[in-house]
């Protein structure tokens, strides 16, 4: 929740000095260029109904609940920027303490606490996704909820849900207009419940609650849940509790999961009055077959579970009220924001896995250290941290949302880009350009999350939503790759953003002429680049740059000048120019043999009456006198249609005569009408 967020953000500040988390610039120098923007996207979200408390998107829809119990809809996706609101409690003693949305922007579980002190009471109420109205839901009554697992396949005019309290998984499940939706609840006491909604033709309905699963023996809430679809049949849920990430497989149904019957009668309430009730055998803290624990390696209890979804927006159809059922994209990674840093890995979805603990594999710690090093690229301080990372014991956080590559960690003054490969921070953008304290607000309202089927990520920075640009995020993956030795996975992304130039530059930095090479063979890479980068490989590798060019098909043309001209930009023939100059030790005799086979190429093979090529072979055939016959040879025969020498004589007879070639100075004096100079 944004306001115990900013009540830490000011404890820190205290204990700190604001100064040191705001002024400080730390050692990191700043990119060159932004891998990412940040845009303004709406402003004015809380229309003067108190200050945000709470926020999220779903479907390009911004919902927004306000410290004056008011919850407002903001549609991002049209071209007018549609606002609906809704009052949930016109008591002046309560206080929205939760809002949760499903991902298709339809359905929202709002809780509110009413009183103070020991009287203080929880309610939670449903609240549809047009925020028509608010339905008070009795068998929720004093549970506190603190995660929510929307089911997988999404419908617009109905859901089933389960809810996780402390220590223990709930789900409320339930059919609605003849369809039954899963979604987990998770509370404050550790159990997991499935919440079911039965709408009535004429309005109201009930609720039925029913509990499938409790974490005996954790400390602290359950701070995160979630389902995926592994087959029609299986399923997959995980559950963060203290520091412990829970794994359970199985299915079809929720129950099957969890592998257990039902919690008695009126379980749910008594848990959450932290009242003590009878249990069977089977229901202390069984453990069913498919259930993994992932120890988390840090002390304090983590605080937060996200999924990586690809981005896939349903069809307005879907979207509507009686539409068919729409089945999220499966994830492909997950990250648990905790006390020693950020726990992530990628998700294997194979539903012939056993162990639900498989599912959950190449598995990285982003240590908090790792994130306190870096400082000064975006205008925070070298000390601020995300607040989690501070302070251990805090479980209500919103600090962290996942990108294609990246991980987007919100501090107090600014956002904070961390690629998940290269485990380096890349960018820090500073907040306090985007948005203004809010009034009534001890401290800027922050939040960051990311809308599960748009993709996009937003941030919550005072009264204004910002939206998080990545398109570009993948620029530099090449580079985090080959740096990383993962040179297969470097031409992948190279080819994703056809930046075969950059690619080059950096292999050729790095010495690696040999993967330029094999780059420049590659069908999709323009032929203009052999031209722009032949001299440097030519320097680096000549043997191996050569016979490349030899290979390439179609040929290369040794005179085809870039599409670059006015840049500057070279041919083939001007990187060998240079062997054909006298000097160099064994390097240079190599290279010019290399830069004669070439040559021998272009006119054997191509059949080139290039001026420019018969010139650099006299150059190489007269550098050594071992060469003079087949230098003899070419002079006879290199003429064209009309019996005019390719090549320049005169410039020819001057190279002869300083390499003292004398066979060849009396050739080229008779070609040039100078008999008597032979004589002589």
């Amino acid at each position: 929740m944004l306001d115990d967020w900013n009540s830490q953000l000011t404890e820190a500040g205290e204990a700190a000095g604001l100064g040191e988390l705001v002024g400080a610039s730390g050692a990191a120098a700043a990119p060159a260029a932004d891998l990412f923007g940040l845009d303004h996207r709406a402003e004015f979200l809380a229309r003067g109904r108190g200050h945000a408390v709470a926020f999220t998107v779903c479907n390009d829809a911004l919902f927004v609940a306000t410290s004056r119990n008011f919850v407002l809809r903001h549609d991002l996706g049209g071209d007018t920027a549609a606002v609906a609101e809704l009052e949930a409690s016109k008591s002046p003693e309560a206080r929205v303490r939760r809002l949760f949305v499903d991902p298709l922007g339809r359905h929202a579980l709002l809780t509110l606490q009413t009183g103070g002190g020991g009287a203080a009471a929880l309610e939670t109420f449903y609240v549809d996704g047009g925020l028509r109205k608010a339905r008070a839901l009795p068998k929720l009554k004093g549970l506190a909820v603190t995660s929510v697992a929307w089911s997988p396949a999404l419908r617009a005019a109905g859901f089933r849900v389960a809810v996780v309290s402390r220590g223990t998984l709930l789900v409320c499940g339930g059919a609605v207009l003849g369809h039954t939706r899963e979604a987990l609840l998770g509370t404050e006491g550790g159990a997991i419940y499935e919440l079911a909604l039965e709408e009535a033709a004429r309005g109201g309905g009930k609720e039925r609650l029913h509990q499938l699963q409790e974490l005996r023996g954790e400390a602290g809430p359950i701070a995160g849940l979630a389902q995926v679809a592994l087959s029609p049949e299986r399923r997959l849920v995980l559950a963060l509790c203290g520091t412990r990430l829970h794994a359970f497989s199985g299915g079809p149904t929720l129950e099957a999961v969890f592998g257990a019957a039902a919690a008695p009668e009126g379980a749910a309430a008594a848990d959450a009055r932290g009242g003590g009730h009878s249990r069977s055998p089977s229901q202390q803290g069984w453990q069913p077959a498919g259930h993994a624990v992932v120890d988390l390696p840090t002390q304090g209890g983590a605080a937060q579970l996200q999924l990586l979804c690809p981005a896939a927006q349903p069809e307005a159809a879907a979207a509507a009220e009686g539409g068919p059922p729409f089945d999220m994209a499966r994830p492909e990674a997950f990250a648990v924001l905790a006390p020693a840093g950020i726990y992530y890995g990628t998700l294997d979805l194979d539903p012939a896995l056993a162990d639900p603990g498989d599912h959950l594999t190449r598995h990285h710690l982003l240590p908090a250290a790792v994130l306190q090093q870096a400082g000064g690229g975006g205008g925070g301080g070298g000390d601020e941290r995300p607040l989690s990372l501070t302070r251990p014991r805090c479980a209500v956080l919103v600090p962290q949302a996942l990108t294609q590559y990246h991980l987007v960690l919100l501090y107090p003054s600014k956002l904070q880009y961390v690629n998940r490969t290269s485990k380096q921070v890349v960018q820090e953008v500073p907040l306090q350009r985007f948005a203004a304290p809010v009034r009534g607000a001890a401290t800027m309202p922050l939040g960051l999350c990311r809308d599960q089927l748009a993709g996009r990520i937003y941030v919550l920075a005072g009264d204004d939503a910002l939206e998080v640009d990545g398109s570009g995020e993948d620029r530099d993956m090449w580079r985090v790759c080959l740096d990383k030795g993962e040179y297969r996975a470097a031409l992948h992304y190279a080819r994703c953003r056809g930046d075969w130039e950059g690619l080059l530059e950096y292999l050729l930095q790095r010495g690696e002429a040999e993967r330029a090479l094999e780059v420049l063979r590659r069908p999709s890479v323009s032929p203009e680049l052999h031209y722009k980068f032949a001299p440097a490989l030519v320097a680096a590798a000549p043997q191996l740059t050569v016979q490349a060019w030899v290979d390439a098909q179609p040929p290369l043309e040794p005179r085809r000048a870039s599409a670059c001209v006015q840049l500057g930009c070279v041919r083939l023939l001007p990187a060998l120019l240079h062997f054909g100059e006298g000097g160099g030790g064994g390097g240079a005799a190599a290279g010019r043999d290399e830069a004669l086979k070439y040559v021998r190429y272009c006119l054997y093979r191509l059949d080139s009456q290039d001026p420019a090529v018969h010139n650099l072979a006299v150059a190489l055939l007269s550098q050594e006198e071992a060469q003079e016959q087949e230098l003899l040879d070419y002079l006879a025969a290199a003429r064209g249609p009309s019996g005019r020498p390719l090549y320049d004589p005169v410039s020819a007879l001057r190279l002869a005569r300083d390499r003292r070639r004398l066979r060849a100075c009396v050739a080229l004096y008779c070609e040039v009408g100078l008999c008597v100079c032979v004589v002589s």
